[in-house]
């Protein structure tokens, strides 16, 4: 359905829109059919009981977040709560060369800072100026959610090329939220390490669990879709596998791939346009609780 005028610009803009679509109706789907929350819900996140709907749906699908939105013109300042199902990466300007005369490359856990922590400006409405003016947007986080859903938003050879670069995408972050001031700090590979290994802070370790990614190819054959999943989070063990099982979904084709195979992006060709990183914590942990809860109610609701 999404591919049918085999547009790359398109198809990749279209199932980032579906992946926020999808999300949100997950949300009020979720917030309209009891019981609040599951078992696996209230272990991974201590949750009072019974449990706020909205809480339970941020904590597991919404980056929660203070929005600021100041005037220019008058140094009026709003702010309000708002809950973000996928975020857009954003990928701020390399600082100048040093004396090296070589920029530093970004990092992907900077790129992800540059995201949650980032600023921007645009014409606004102001009520107390009652007209559009200059206003400056920025959002203090203040909690990110057990499934983190990234739309990757390339768009230049700069973006191409770092995505390009062997390796450059972890297979496991670790995250800080300072919930005072919103700042926000990411971590991959030995950094990551370090900061578990001296156990500090509260740091959320997130495991990459499936990526879109958007095949290009010219014509008379179509650019399309593919899905990318490391079935190794989602079977129901107790002892978590070593290593990743990455499987290619490809139309009914369905197979086996390596890390490498299924990491490794090429600009000519294969990029990736939406990724899904889950908690750790509730790797491997299956929700089984539907089995003894079965509500049968629900086929007798209008859900118009």
């Amino acid at each position: 359905m999404l591919e049918k005028d085999g547009n790359i610009l398109k198809l990749t803009a279209r199932i980032q829109s579906l992946t926020k679509g999808i999300i949100r109706s997950v949300i009020k789907d979720y917030q309209r059919i009891p019981p609040a929350s599951t078992r696996l819900e209230q272990e991974l996140f201590k949750l009072a009981q019974p449990p706020e709907l909205e809480e339970v749906t941020a904590k597991v699908l919404g980056t929660t977040a203070e929005s600021l939105i100041r005037c220019d013109v008058c140094g009026i300042q709003a702010t309000k709560i708002v809950t973000e199902p996928v975020n857009d990466l954003y990928y701020p300007v390399p600082k100048s060369p040093g004396r090296s005369g070589k920029l530093t490359k970004q990092t992907f856990s900077q790129i992800l800072k540059a995201t949650f922590e980032r600023e921007s400006r645009g014409k606004g409405w102001c009520k107390t100026c009652k007209g559009y003016t200059d206003i400056q947007k920025r959002k203090k986080i203040k909690g990110v959610p057990a499934v983190l859903a990234l739309n990757t938003m390339i768009e230049d050879a700069v973006h191409k090329k770092l995505w390009s670069t062997p390796g450059w995408l972890p297979e496991e972050i670790g995250i800080i939220v300072n919930k005072t001031d919103g700042h926000v700090f990411c971590y991959e590979g030995e950094d990551l390490k370090h900061h578990l290994h001296r156990a500090v802070h509260d740091i959320s370790v997130y495991s990459l669990v499936g990526v879109v990614v958007n095949i290009e190819r010219h014509m008379p054959h179509k650019s399309h879709l593919v899905g990318l999943v490391n079935i190794a989070h989602a079977e129901a063990e107790e002892t978590a596998p070593a290593e990743s099982k990455w499987h290619l979904f490809n139309d009914f084709s369905v197979r086996p791939v390596t890390s490498k195979e299924a990491l490794t992006f090429n600009s000519a060709w294969k990029m990736p346009s939406v990724l899904v990183f889950q908690l750790k914590a509730a790797n491997n942990k299956i929700n089984m609780d539907w089995k003894t809860n079965l509500d049968t109610s629900v086929l007798f609701r209008d859900f118009k």
